[in-house]
C-alpha cells in the first residue's frame, strides 16, 4: 500500500464510521416514528371513536326519553341526527386495521336493534297512553340499550389496553435499538482504533529504520544499511 493511502486510511476509516453511525441512528429514528404514527393513527384514533360513539349513545337515549316525556317529536328528530352521527363514526372506527371486524360488525348489531325499537316506543309513546305493550317495549328498550353500552364499554377498554400494549411495546424497541446502536458504536470504534494503530505503527517503523539509518550515516558509519523492501514513496 502506497505511503499516502497509509496516511489518508485513519481519516477515510473516520468517515466511513460516522457514515455508518449516522444511518443507525436514522434507521431507528424512522422506526421510532412509524410506530408511534400508529399509536396516534390506528389505536388513539379507535379510542377517540370509541368514546365519541358512548357519548352520543346516551344522547340518543336522552332525547328519545325527552321525546316520550314532553312529547316533543323534535326531539326524536334530534335522535335520527345523532343516529347519522353514530353510524358514522362506526363506519370510521370500522377501517381501522388494527380493529376485528367482528367487534364493529356487533357494535352495529347492537345499535341497529336498540335505535329500530327505540325510536318506534318513543314514537309509539308519543301517540297513545301507555298500555302493557308499550310498557313491555320500553323494558326491552332499555335492555337493548344496555346491551350496546356494555359492548361500547368493552370496545373502550379493549382501546385503551391496545394503547398501553402498543406503547409498552415502543419502549421495549427503543431499548433494543438503544443497544443495539451503542453495540455498533462500541465495535465501529474498537476497527477505527485498530485500523488507526495498525496505520501509524505502518508508518512510524519505516520512518523509525530510516532515521536510525540516516543518524548513523551522519556519524561517520558509511556501511551503515536503510533495509526497507516496501515499494512505496518511502521505499523509493
Amino acid at each position: 500500500m502506497k505511503f499516502t493511502y497509509k496516511i489518508l486510511m485513519m481519516p477515510l476509516m473516520a468517515f466511513i464510521a460516522l457514515t455508518i453511525i449516522f444511518a443507525v441512528l436514522m434507521s431507528a429514528g424512522n422506526n421510532f416514528q412509524d410506530q408511534f404514527d400508529l399509536i396516534e393513527n390506528e389505536q388513539v384514533l379507535a379510542l377517540e371513536h370509541s368514546h365519541l360513539m358512548e357519548k352520543l349513545a346516551i344522547k340518543i337515549r336522552q332525547s328519545l326519553a325527552d321525546a316520550a316525556t314532553v312529547g316533543d317529536f323534535d326531539r326524536v328528530l334530534e335522535a335520527d341526527s345523532l343516529a347519522v352521527l353514530f353510524r358514522q363514526s362506526l363506519d370510521t372506527y370500522s377501517l381501522i386495521p388494527s380493529i376485528d371486524q367482528d367487534e364493529s360488525e356487533s357494535i352495529a348489531a347492537l345499535f341497529s336493534t336498540y335505535y329500530t325499537n327505540a325510536r318506534k316506543t318513543s314514537l309509539q309513546m308519543l301517540e297513545q297512553e301507555l298500555d302493557e305493550s308499550v310498557i313491555a317495549a320500553a323494558v326491552q328498550m332499555n335492555q337493548d340499550f344496555a346491551a350496546l353500552q356494555t359492548r361500547l364499554d368493552s370496545a373502550t377498554d379493549g382501546r385503551q389496553l391496545g394503547i398501553a400494549t402498543a406503547f409498552d411495546s415502543a419502549r421495549v424497541n427503543i431499548e433494543r435499538s438503544g443497544k443495539g446502536i451503542s453495540a455498533t458504536i462500541l465495535i465501529l470504534f474498537l476497527v477505527l482504533l485498530f485500523v488507526s494503530i495498525g496505520a501509524i505503527v505502518s508508518v512510524l517503523r519505516p520512518m523509525r529504520r530510516l532515521m536510525t539509518a540516516t543518524e548513523a550515516i551522519a556519524q561517520g558509519d558509511m556501511e551503515a544499511e536503510i533495509d526497507y523492501t516496501c515499494r512505496d514513496e518511502m521505499g523509493r
